[in-house]
Order: C-alpha cells, then sequence, then structure tokens
C-alpha cells in the first residue's frame, strides 16, 4: 500500500521527518513550515482532522495511523497541550508547595505562562465550561489547587 500523500502532495520518506526525528513528537504546530517550505503543520493538522470526521477516509487509513503513532503523531492537539500545562503545575506545585502562581508566571525551562493557564482553569471551573472535564478537574484537585 502506498504511504499517505504528504505535504503538496508529495509522497513522505520512509523514515520520520526531521521534525520528529528532532522532536521525538508530531504535536507539530499549524503555522509550522519547514525549511523548505513544506507545510508540515497544516498538513498534520489535516490529517488530524481526517481521523476524526472522516474515519474512513483514504487519507488516514489503519496502516497510516500506525505508521504515524509509530513516530509520535499527536491525534489529539487539544488533550496534549492540556496535558504538557498540567505537567507544568504538577513540577510547580512540587517547587512551591500551592498554585498560585502570579498571572505572569512563565516557566523556566519553556516561557509557558502557567500562572495565565491556572488562571483559565478557575475561570473554566467558575462558569462550568466543558473544557474542565471531571477528570482534568480531579487532577487539579489531586495537586492542591485551590479554586477560590
Amino acid at each position: 500500500m502506498p504511504p499517505a500523500r504528504g505535504p503538496r502532495g508529495a509522497r513522505p520518506s520512509r523514515g520520520p521527518p526531521p521534525y520528529a526525528r528532532h522532536y521525538k513528537h508530531l504535536l507539530v504546530p499549524a503555522s509550522y513550515v519547514d525549511s523548505e517550505g513544506v507545510r508540515l503543520g497544516v498538513w498534520i493538522s489535516n490529517l488530524r482532522a481526517a481521523r476524526k470526521n472522516r474515519p474512513d477516509s483514504y487519507q488516514v487509513t489503519p496502516a497510516h495511523v500506525r505508521k504515524l503513532d509509530s513516530i509520535g503523531m499527536v491525534w489529539d492537539a487539544r488533550d496534549a497541550k492540556w496535558a504538557a500545562a498540567y505537567q507544568q503545575a504538577v513540577a510547580y506545585y512540587k517547587a512551591h508547595g500551592h498554585l498560585h502562581a502570579a498571572a505572569n508566571y512563565k516557566t523556566d525551562e519553556n516561557g509557558f505562562c502557567l500562572g495565565d493557564w491556572l488562571r483559565r482553569m478557575r475561570e473554566w471551573r467558575a462558569s462550568n465550561d466543558p473544557k474542565l472535564t471531571p477528570d482534568r478537574r480531579a487532577l487539579l484537585d489531586q495537586i492542591g489547587m485551590e479554586w477560590e
């Protein structure tokens, strides 16, 4: 079976793309364009949408899914980003014993604005936003989130 068509209709190479080799995953920002002008971010976003909205699509067969999974494909970018933010909150809690980061507090590792993320989690709870699922709330409760 031929591999899924890559960006611009080109056939992807046999190995993982340079992005996956460098970052060890395919949580590619939609705006990402590689040094050769390949819009990898758009291509990955389209694959995610095809798998979610058209599971029987020729674009994302079970064989393609297995191959992409083997090189670190992230199918739900929002969940992955939430999980990464949560890990930043865990690290902050371990270091400080609380989750009262200043609104503009950024993590040292990557500049992620943890203070703003924690504020949004509190807003989501206050407004009963469905993005703060019971599982996510329970995870935050486990690390000492104070909601008020």
